[in-house]
């Protein structure tokens, strides 16, 4: 009892230190590379003339690209975004690709199988009890898409490779990743100017929701571990 408890307070130790980093690491980032080479986002797109349609298909690109690259953290993507559209535009194109990277890994999942699965996240203790996972299998995958912390990629294999109903696994993940695109989204749109009320109200919602669902989940598997 006493190790569990041990554990669980490293593991929301670590969680805290990386909410409380995140918005630091976005804005670091946002601000070395407009240091290092003079460009934002903006300009980076510059190449599209301000065709709105090439500059949607490469946001597109990218969140295909993030299917097999499971270390580009979804947030990034999202920011990005809402620092390129409006606010109406940028949300319902994140949502539009997040559909894309979603559907991407759940059927490279299933085209790869189960055993090929297993070897990718046999590292990831969550990973393998999820893919172990039956009775609460809904509730877990909702519970760590809406933390928005574990790769968004190794769930998706281990959907497509474990029988899941695309539509459902589709549905439910949605679900608990809209929630919080919406704020990151209007986060991206005021990265200018990270010191204001309208990207730290948008970024103090999305921990709210980070944290409840990651507490929701120790609870759910707190006997397991």
């Amino acid at each position: 009892m006493e190790a569990f408890r041990q554990r669980k307070k490293k593991t929301f130790l670590w969680i805290g230190l990386g909410v409380l980093l995140l918005p630091v690491l976005i804005v670091l980032l946002y601000t070395l590379t407009k240091k290092i080479t003079g460009l934002t986002p903006d300009d980076i797109f510059a190449f599209a003339g301000g065709n709105v349609f090439i500059e949607m298909g490469v946001v597109l690109l990218i969140y295909a690209v993030k299917s097999v690259l499971f270390f580009i953290p979804i947030a990034f993507c999202y920011i990005l975004t809402g620092n390129l559209f409006p606010p109406m535009y940028s949300i319902l194109l994140n949502i539009l690709g997040v559909s894309l990277t979603l559907t991407l890994t759940f059927f490279l999942g299933k085209k790869l199988g189960k055993n090929f699965v297993e070897k990718i996240v046999s590292r990831s203790k969550k990973a393998k009890k999820f893919m172990e996972d039956t009775e609460k299998s809904n509730v877990t995958l909702f519970a760590l898409r809406a933390s928005n912390i574990f790769p968004v990629e190794l769930i998706s294999l281990v959907c497509g490779c474990s029988g899941y109903g695309y539509w459902s696994f589709l549905g439910l993940s949605l679900l608990a990743m809209v929630p919080t695109l919406i704020p990151f989204s209007i986060m991206g749109e005021a990265l200018k100017n990270p010191m204001s009320k309208e990207f730290w109200i948008p970024f103090a919602i999305v921990i709210v929701m980070m944290v409840g669902s990651l507490i929701f989940y120790k609870l759910r598997h707190k006997d397991e571990e």
